[in-house]
Formats: structure tokens, C-alpha cells, sequence
């Protein structure tokens, strides 16, 4: 189980929305707001209804969560 999931993190700093699982990591990042988690028999129902505009919107919102949430240097304030 990937609690830290990198990739997820990654899409979302490069805008893209994320679809995920609800499990591990992916759960304490993805918000509604920048994706979607989904079980594999609704990931599919919405691939094939989403629209470029929903994922556009939650591509921008998760470039945002990424800035604000996810610096490394937000991470060492809280440890420390």
C-alpha cells in the first residue's frame, strides 16, 4: 500500500485531475474539488461521461491544493 503516493502528487502540480482509487494515500490527497476516488467499476461509468470542462476545472483546483498543501517545506513546519 502507497501511503505517500509521489505520482499523485505529481499529476496534481502538473494540473491534470486525479482519479483514484479510495484507499491509502491517494484518500489523505485527492480531494473532490481535484479528482475523483472511485471504485474500478465507477472509474469506468465516469471516464466515459466525464467533459474536458470538469476536467479542466479539477486540474486547475489540484495544481492549486498542490502549491498550498504539499510543499516540502509546509512538511518539515509541521515535524518540527
Amino acid at each position: 500500500m502507497d501511503m505517500g503516493p509521489r505520482v499523485i502528487l505529481e499529476a496534481m502540480a502538473a494540473g491534470l485531475p486525479i482519479l483514484a482509487d479510495p484507499w491509502g494515500g491517494a484518500v489523505d490527497r485527492v480531494t473532490s474539488e481535484c479528482g475523483w476516488l472511485l471504485s474500478k467499476a465507477d472509474q469506468i461509468e465516469l471516464i466515459k461521461n466525464v467533459t474536458a470542462e470538469e476536467l479542466k476545472r479539477k486540474g486547475e483546483a489540484a495544481r492549486e491544493r498542490a502549491r498550498a498543501e504539499f510543499r516540502p517545506e509546509r512538511w518539515i513546519e509541521v515535524l518540527t
